[in-house]
């Protein structure tokens, strides 16, 4: 909630909250998979000599990813690479891994940790952040060296790369994704029922 609405843009990753938001009025734009987000974005970095810190991810992802990233993209500048250990937000060298990704002079710093944990951490820590802007990837670095794959075209226009992913990360992703249905679903009923339209038709029946 407030992490989301503290940020300066927030896109929807997943079909299931473009669909949510249009049924609930809001005026949501076509979903922005991360996957597609971060080369695009890299690609125009990759012209402007920007520096970019790689935080996140395991077992040397990070740095796998930055040497992939820097053959295909000739030019980009990758800052700096971290993978801390696995800890809650609140238990991590916060400061530390603050202090080696200002002392790389930082521009873009991808955040790899997971959601909600990355969006978690970027609120915590940025006032300590010195970068121009800091987004959370998900599992973003993780594709790019190919440990995980993505939904085939026809399911990514279908809306279903969620589906593809649970299946490849049940363990992960089942709990993850019943506790975000456990706190939206209710918000969206609530939502619903508390439009005038609707409580209109409730009068009337």
């Amino acid at each position: 909630g407030k992490v989301l609405t503290d940020s300066s843009s927030s896109r929807a990753d997943g079909a299931p909250v473009v669909w949510l938001g249009r049924l609930l009025g809001a005026d949501v734009p076509d979903r922005v998979a991360g996957a597609d987000l971060v080369p695009a974005l890299l690609a125009q970095v990759a012209r402007t000599g920007a520096r970019v810190f790689l935080l996140g991810g395991e077992d040397g992802v990070a740095a796998e990813a930055a040497v992939r990233l820097t053959e295909q993209f000739p030019g980009l500048v990758i800052a700096g690479t971290h993978e801390p250990p696995r800890a809650a937000v609140d238990d991590m060298d916060n400061t530390g891994i603050c202090e080696r990704i200002t002392a790389a002079n930082t521009d873009i710093l991808l955040v790899a940790l997971g959601h909600p944990k990355q969006e978690r951490w970027i609120d915590l820590n940025r006032e300590r952040l010195q970068v121009s802007v800091a987004i959370g990837v998900g599992c973003v670095l993780d594709l790019i060296v190919g440990r995980s794959r993505r939904a085939p075209r026809w399911m990514q226009s279908a809306g279903l790369e969620w589906a593809f992913r649970l299946g490849q990360e049940p363990r992960r992703l089942v709990a993850r994704y019943l506790t975000d249905a456990a706190w939206l679903i209710p918000i969206t009923i609530r939502t619903l029922r508390s439009r005038p339209s609707l409580r209109h038709l409730e009068e009337v029946a």
